[in-house]
């Protein structure tokens, strides 16, 4: 390879950083030096301590101007060792000058953006629920940051953010504030320090938003409904067990009534002459 110093001058890409998308794959960008003489085509070579060998980009990605990036499959990633990439190129001016980087692909993963964000109210408390994002992030290595404004009845905006870590379940709660009109809520999250030693935060999630007007449910409430549903179904089965009983009584006096019809038939049958019988069948 050549030297970094050789080359046409000015012609060393700039701004390069790879980020590592829910450890799912890898982009590498850069842009193009101060000095980029025309038909330019840059190549990009990578390697690590398991490799053999150097290897090409597996994936260019390409814009109008040229290649302006590499794409790498999870599979041709190591963790935690020195991840090795150098950048050159070719014109008809002469070659482009090499550049040299080394990353540790842990330390640049960008988590997918947190979804099925969801706020509530109960009994005074906004409770904020959501999905860990995609990807193969492990949900013990992500924190979360939590942004808040507050639309107060003054017409004052009161704006918090609240880093969360070592959370046992993906929920965070709040007091509402007494004379809040509308709080609304955002959510992002990061790789955490136990499992790398830098990273990016992911996008935004989607802002939800609680008001005065919700309605929501005390706490006693739910007590009252669960209260009431027990006692209708109670309700049922006494209802059913009576109806059951008056059923059995029913029957019973029916079939008295219809034995002592047929004893009676019989007695007046024995007593009365044959030719008056049939009145009594």
């Amino acid at each position: 390879m050549l030297s970094p110093v050789s080359g046409v001058a000015g012609s060393r890409i700039r701004d390069f950083h790879c980020v590592y998308y829910g450890k799912e794959y890898m982009e590498c960008t850069w842009e193009p030096g101060l000095v980029q003489p025309p038909n330019s085509q840059h190549y990009l070579y990578y390697w690590h301590r398991e490799m053999d060998e150097t290897k090409e980009c597996p994936e260019y990605i390409v814009l109008p101007e040229g290649r302006r990036g590499c794409r790498f499959p999870r599979e041709s990633l190591l963790e935690f060792s020195k991840f090795n990439l150098c950048v050159n190129g070719s014109s008809p001016a002469g070659s482009l000058r090499t550049a040299y980087f080394s990353v540790e692909v842990q330390n640049h993963v960008k988590p997918a953006v947190v979804s099925s964000v969801h706020v509530s109210e109960i009994d005074g408390e906004l409770k904020l629920d959501w999905s860990p994002p995609s990807g193969q992030v492990p949900e013990h290595c992500l924190e979360y940051e939590v942004e808040s404004s507050t639309s107060m009845e003054n017409g004052k905006e009161k704006q918090e953010k609240m880093v969360l870590q070592n959370l046992e379940d993906t929920s965070y709660g709040v007091p509402r504030e007494v004379e809040s009109q509308k709080t609304c809520f955002r959510i992002r999250s990061k790789v955490n320090m136990y499992c790398a030693d830098g990273g990016f935060w992911s996008d935004w999630s989607q802002t939800k938003c609680t008001d005065k007007e919700t309605q929501y449910i005390p706490k006693w409430t739910y007590l009252g409904l669960v209260g009431l549903v027990v006692i209708g179904i109670a309700g049922v089965i006494i209802l059913c067990l009576s109806l059951w009983i008056l059923k059995k009584i029913c029957i019973k006096k029916i079939n008295k009534k219809n034995a002592l019809y047929t004893l009676y038939k019989e007695k007046v049958n024995e007593t009365m002459p044959t030719i008056l019988s049939p009145i009594f069948k």
